[in-house]
């Protein structure tokens, strides 16, 4: 709902240690774990 209001394609959720990708209907969602983001890593290729 959130990535709807404000319109985002693409999208990051922050984890403990859970990473992964996933398409649903035109979004990607990105699952990175929090420590990954804090060192400015990217996400999964």
């Amino acid at each position: 709902k959130a990535a709807s209001e404000a319109k985002c394609k693409n999208l990051i959720v922050l984890t403990w240690d859970y990473e992964a990708e996933e398409r649903l209907d035109d979004k990607q969602i990105n699952y990175l774990p929090l420590w990954k983001w804090l060192l400015g890593l990217k996400p999964l290729p």
